[in-house]
Parts: C-alpha cells; sequence; structure tokens
C-alpha cells in the first residue's frame, strides 16, 4: 500500500520552487521490491496542472494502487502603468464692488448773480461785486459721468474684479508605460493600471 506525504493537492506560484512530499509504502506479506517509483512532471516555471503519481510493486510481482498527487502552477499576474500630470491656466470669478468717483460740480444763484469771494462761488446782488453786496453761498450742483449715479456729493456705480482663483483650461499628458512587473500597482486618479497574466517563468517585462 502506498501512502502520501503531505496533500494531495498543492499549489504554488509560477517561478517559486517546489520539493515534493513524496511517498511511502508497505507490504504486510511477501515485501516490497524496490523503492515507490515517482514520477514527477512538476515545472514550476510554466503554469498548468500536473500530476505525480507513485508506484510500487511486491516482490511476488503485484503492482500496488497507483497513488497521484495534484501540483497546482498558477499563473503570475503582470503589471504595467503609467501617470498622467495637468497643466492648467488660473481663471477668476468676478466679483462686484463699489467704484467711486468725483462728480462735476457747479454753483447757481437765485435772481443774482453768481461771482467769486475770496477765490469760492457766492452769490451778489445785481451789479458789479462791490462791498457789502453779498447776497449768500452759491448753491453746488452736481453731475456724475456716465454709467455713474449720485448718492450724496459723491458718483458711484458698480464694478466687477477678479477674484476667487480657479483651474481652468486644463489639458492632461500621459507619461509613457512603466515595463511590466510582478510587483502589485493600485490604480489611482492620476495613475492608470494595466494588468496581464504571465504563463512561462521568467515572465516578460516588454
Amino acid at each position: 500500500m502506498i501512502t502520501l506525504n503531505g496533500q494531495s493537492t498543492v499549489t504554488i506560484d509560477l517561478g517559486s520552487s517546489y520539493t515534493d512530499a513524496g511517498a511511502t509504502a508497505s507490504d504486510a506479506h511477501s515485501g516490497l521490491d524496490g523503492n515507490v517509483v515517482v514520477n514527477n512532471p512538476v515545472n514550476p516555471n510554466q503554469s498548468g496542472t500536473y500530476t505525480i503519481t507513485y508506484n510500487i510493486s511486491d516482490k511476488a510481482g503485484n503492482a500496488a494502487t497507483q497513488v497521484t498527487r495534484i501540483v497546482v502552477v498558477n499563473e503570475v499576474t503582470q503589471y504595467r502603468y503609467r501617470t498622467s500630470s495637468q497643466s492648467c491656466s488660473t481663471c477668476y470669478s468676478s466679483c462686484p464692488y463699489t467704484c467711486t468717483t468725483s462728480p462735476n460740480v457747479s454753483y447757481y444763484c437765485s435772481a443774482v448773480e453768481l461771482s467769486l469771494c475770496n477765490g469760492n462761488p457766492c452769490c451778489w446782488m445785481s451789479g458789479y461785486p462791490q462791498a457789502g453786496q453779498v447776497y449768500g453761498s452759491a448753491t453746488p450742483s452736481y453731475s456724475c459721468p456716465s454709467g455713474y449715479s449720485l448718492s450724496g456729493s459723491t458718483c458711484q456705480k458698480t464694478c466687477y474684479q477678479d477674484c476667487n482663483p480657479y483651474s481652468c483650461n486644463c489639458t492632461t499628458s500621459w507619461s509613457g508605460w512603466s515595463t511590466w512587473s510582478t510587483t502589485p500597482v493600485t490604480q489611482t486618479s492620476t495613475r492608470e493600471v494595466q494588468t496581464r497574466q504571465c504563463t512561462s517563468w521568467p515572465c516578460p517585462t516588454t
């Protein structure tokens, strides 16, 4: 009778080493004729499913029931990646604010003449200015440039200025692909990953 050492099914990765655990045999009658004959076709450098067989006969020539072990050599996943980068312009939001400017000022007098008193506009009684003929201060009149409105004695309007910068007009560029590797790589927003299965060791890198 043949007894396996270890598991009847073994799984290994491509490119790893494999040492078979072997088998033992016993015969309670005529005794064994030699050692267990092992046929081990396992190639750890080539993926696939392999069957190892174990056989022996006793001294009377009777063959023991064959025992087998399944060895699965798994394919290896390869990875390659490329990364992206962005080139952007800076754009701005348009925010309102109040523009102000000085109004145009003119002066007028009601029923009297407009003149100057010590360099300032003033109102006189009719006739040329003479001492004692001052009637009172001239009344100012304000006017604003086009687009402005008068607020008190100031002209103002709503203007806009750049504010809140943000990225715009972005272009994306990609690096070249890396070589293929069995080192796992995770995909991210700036990294694209491709995978393929390698069935023969060593795995190609191109």
